[in-house]
């Protein structure tokens, strides 16, 4: 589906790489490299419409999406700022991965500035994750399935806001549970013609009402100075 988005054919391409920071929008864009060295960067939509796709059910029962229990935690600083740049989020949670931090930015190795941890957790939407883990473990567990344990009390109910998690977690498990790349191939294209249309119009309905809105801002600031 990436690849039918560039100009290459399969058989030409020397590498491929999902998500490349040096190009496209935050957290970056699709780039292909062909055999003659021409580079070619997807349209950033076309990664971010199969991404909801691709997660496996497993993804959803994890609950340690920042890492807790790792000396070091690396990621995108979503809704820093900075972010659009490529700018990596490093968390220390030790006294041994302070260690390394500081060495690194003594050394030069990296560049870098302090910033509070409650800030880069405003951007991971931890409460929609929570929901998602939620949903995700309830229907897993009420299925007669093993659960992951993570020293938490399992949840009793669905949690309020459960529609749109609980249908993409019954889709993952639909997907994934193909037998054959022919089946799963099958399946996906279904989901993909089903959605493909609605995303793209919601996208296009966003665009024109953020450009509204961006100069009706200007409208106004323009008012002011007069």
């Amino acid at each position: 589906y990436l690849l039918s988005g560039s100009r290459s054919a399969q058989s030409k391409v020397r590498s491929f790489r999902f998500v490349d920071k040096k190009y496209g929008p935050f957290p970056g864009s699709c780039t292909v490299l062909n055999d003659d060295g021409a580079l070619q960067i997807i349209d950033n939509s076309r990664r971010v419409f199969i991404k909801r796709f691709l997660r496996p059910p497993f993804c959803f029962l994890c609950h340690d999406k920042l890492n807790i229990h790792a000396d070091i935690s690396l990621g995108d600083a979503w809704g820093l700022p900075g972010s659009m740049y490529g700018q990596t989020v490093a968390v220390s949670r030790t006294p041994a991965g302070k260690e390394v931090i500081d060495g690194a930015l003594a050394g030069n190795f990296v560049a870098g500035h302090q910033i509070g941890y409650e800030k880069v957790l405003e951007g991971q939407d931890i409460d929609a994750r929570r929901v998602l883990w939620s949903t995700a473990t309830f229907l897993w567990k009420n299925s007669g399935n093993f659960v992951p344990q993570y020293g938490l009390g399992l949840p009793e109910s669905l949690p309020e806001g459960y529609r749109k998690p609980k249908n993409q977690f019954e889709r993952a498990l639909d997907l994934f549970s193909a037998k054959t790349r022919k089946d799963f191939e099958h399946r996906l294209g279904k989901m993909v013609r089903k959605e493909k249309v609605p995303y793209y119009v919601k996208r296009a309905v966003l665009a024109v009402i953020t450009k509204v809105i961006g100069l009706k801002d200007k409208l106004s600031a323009k008012g002011r100075r007069h």
